[in-house]
């Protein structure tokens, strides 16, 4: 199975492929320019566009495992309609977003993340090698305060350390494996970090596809069904939800989209926009309005993050190394009495 590639690069084919199609170029002959002269990787993509349109299928599909689950469906939502350039383009959008939101916090917090990791390391190293020795010179009830704590914390990081690596590598794990499913426990992180920012661009992603796809006239049923068949269990469970309340006879937007999925405050505010607006413009105004509100959350998130992990650092890197020099100080001072 084909590979996702890095998101830069998906937004850098993708935008090859809007230009080649704004210039008339029909997918089939796109999809052989690409397997002629793309570069690397392009090539292989081009021959599996190449070959879902020998199969009978769209263009989207021979690059489903090469792109993003978003950039996908929102490609394939507007292929589907006749609407392949904008499909393109929101894509890229679903792309752009992602990499604003959960790339660009990654890119953030890495930094602080790995200096804490690298004070914390130090300070375990300290109590194994330093402070023994320092013991020998003078007994440990002689020490300041300071020094003692700076011992004590070194020692929980030597002996416990590990255990806590372990507990947060399963604690990303649990949450990577848990972010795209469904049942009544996953409704229980919906507002949890990252869980809350997932939902956010499910939100944002689905309302924009749907909106494009019935503003070219598909209905709205054919439209989330549609869009149900890549989505993840979490998605999917999501729109079935939609799906029976538009069956049950409901015509307000705002009602048959009340699954959960959206921001209270945000489903009343589409609630407040399907009064007044059609469909299409509703689901678009309201995947603008989440879109912005992912990227107020994130922006906070970064900035909140970095700062107390930097703060929680230095407080660190004053304990470590301030307990090591007073303790060499005080060491100093007392053989100097002598």
């Amino acid at each position: 199975m084909a590979k996702s590639i890095p998101k830069l690069k998906q937004v850098a084919l993708l935008e090859k492929i809007a230009q080649l199609s704004k210039a008339g170029i029909h997918q089939r002959n796109i999809a052989v320019q690409l397997s002629k002269y793309g570069h690397g990787v392009e090539k292989e993509i081009g021959q599996s566009c190449l070959d879902a349109i020998g199969s009978g299928q769209s263009f989207s599909h021979g690059l489903e495992h090469w792109i993003s689950i978003n950039a996908y469906q929102s490609l394939s939502s507007g292929e589907a309609v006749g609407e392949f350039v904008r499909g393109v383009q929101e894509a890229i959008e679903a792309l752009n977003v992602d990499e604003a939101s959960t790339g660009a916090l990654f890119k953030v917090l890495i930094k602080p993340i790995g200096g804490l990791g690298a004070i914390l390391g130090i300070s375990a190293l300290l109590s194994k090698y330093a402070y023994p020795s320092l013991l020998k010179q003078l007994p440990i009830h002689r020490w300041g305060g300071l020094s003692q704590f700076s011992y004590d914390f070194g020692l929980f990081w030597l002996n416990y350390g590990v255990v806590v690596i372990v507990l947060t590598i399963g604690l990303i794990g649990f949450v990577a494996l848990t972010i795209s499913k469904n049942g009544n426990y996953r409704k229980a992180f919906d507002n949890l970090p990252f869980y809350k920012q997932y939902r956010l661009i499910q939100s944002a992603n689905l309302l924009s596809s749907i909106a494009h796809q019935t503003l070219v006239g598909k209905s709205l049923k054919k439209s989330l069904l549609h869009y149900q068949k890549s989505s993840s269990a979490y998605l999917s469970a999501h729109i079935q939800t939609m799906l029976n309340t538009l069956g049950g006879g409901k015509s307000n937007v705002g009602d048959i989209f009340n699954s959960g999925l959206l921001l209270d405050e945000e489903h009343s505010t589409l609630v407040l926009l399907g009064e007044i607006g059609k469909t299409p413009e509703t689901l678009y105004k309201s995947a603008l309005i989440h879109r912005a509100k992912l990227l107020t959350d994130v922006n906070r998130l970064k900035t909140w993050g970095d700062n107390i992990i930097k703060i929680g650092v230095g407080l660190i890197a004053f304990v470590v190394i301030g307990g090591l020099l007073s303790l060499i100080f005080n060491i100093a001072m007392n053989q100097g009495a002598f």
